[in-house]
């Protein structure tokens, strides 16, 4: 297993994109948008990169591009490169289109294509829908991604409809809800948090039997899932998908159990650690770690005692 040192340097700069400063609601409503975009289009044709950005900025309510890429704190292009579900594409201009582009530059032409920031004279950058993988290669899969270090957290992974996540460590999933989510492993987890967080608050508890154990566990989850985000103690992220066409980006150093393979039902690989972070113990060592969800504990545990 490569550590995560060795990811390509193409790579690190769109996870610094999607880091925490860029909440996973924001991220998931371009995530949204920029799929909706592109369904109006047929499966392989392109759309160049500054036409898309105008259409995001336009639909989602920012002022311009520019205001688009300060909500990103990056570069429009380098956040796309960061997502598994398009395809980006360098293309020169036509001889036609150059000349097109020279008049417009001396003022005697027409508008030529819009270009986007940092684009060469005579270059456009296109992005189009990756493609559908063939479903006759597809197999039914478990993907291991070994959370070692903080930039780990920024791999983006993509769970499909079929799928649920594991952090075999706390003993914690997020199963299949019908909906495919792309998003950096960072804001998976904060989705999970905030979620948790709405039951305890907005009192969806009450009234269940045993009502005050069950919200206290929920805050001691917020309060690990925190916890684990610092990346103070290694962990694991699994998804296992029926339908084999979860990923991530990069894919380097991320293991794959094909679970069509003989025994493959028996293996552990990336259960080595099953319920290490549940003990008593851990819990006691969260201490003032977990944020707001730290008081609220300590506040739930005293009410009850």
């Amino acid at each position: 297993m490569a550590d995560s040192s060795s990811l390509d340097d193409s790579f690190k700069k769109p996870h610094v994109i999607l880091g925490p400063h860029l909440g996973h609601q924001e991220v998931e409503r371009i995530n949204l948008e920029l799929e909706q975009v592109l369904t109006q289009f047929p499966n392989e044709q392109s759309i160049s990169v500054a036409n898309l950005a105008q259409f995001i900025s336009h639909n989602l309510g920012y002022e311009d591009v520019n205001e688009l890429e300060d909500g990103l704190q990056g570069d429009f292009v380098e956040f796309l490169r960061a997502l598994p579900t398009v395809v980006i594409e360098e293309r020169a201009l036509t001889e036609q289109q150059q000349k097109q582009k020279d008049e417009e530059s001396s003022g005697k032409g027409k508008q030529a294509a819009p270009m986007y920031r940092n684009e060469e004279r005579y270059m456009r950058t296109f992005v189009k829908k990756a493609p559908e993988p063939d479903e006759d290669d597809l197999r039914p899969m478990r993907l291991i991604c070994r959370i070692r270090t903080t930039e780990d957290l920024w791999r983006v992974c993509l769970k499909s409809q079929e799928a649920r996540a594991e952090i075999p460590e706390l003993e914690f999933e997020v199963g299949a809800d019908g909906a495919r989510k792309v998003d950096a492993v960072y804001n998976h987890i904060s989705s999970a948090v905030f979620n948790l967080g709405t039951h305890v608050r907005e009192g969806f508890c009450d009234g269940m039997e045993n009502a005050d154990e069950y919200k206290i566990k929920l805050m001691e989850t917020c309060v690990a899932l925190n916890v684990l985000l610092d990346v103070e103690h290694p962990w694991t992220w699994i998804i296992t998908d029926p339908s084999g066409k979860s990923t991530f980006r990069p894919m380097e150093g991320v293991e794959v159990v094909y679970l069509d393979e003989p025994g493959a039902s028996e293996s552990k690989l990336g259960y080595e650690n099953l319920g290490l972070y549940t003990t008593p113990e851990f819990i006691g060592l969260l201490g003032e770690e977990g944020g707001e969800f730290s008081d609220m504990l300590k506040e739930a545990k005293a009410a009850k005692s």
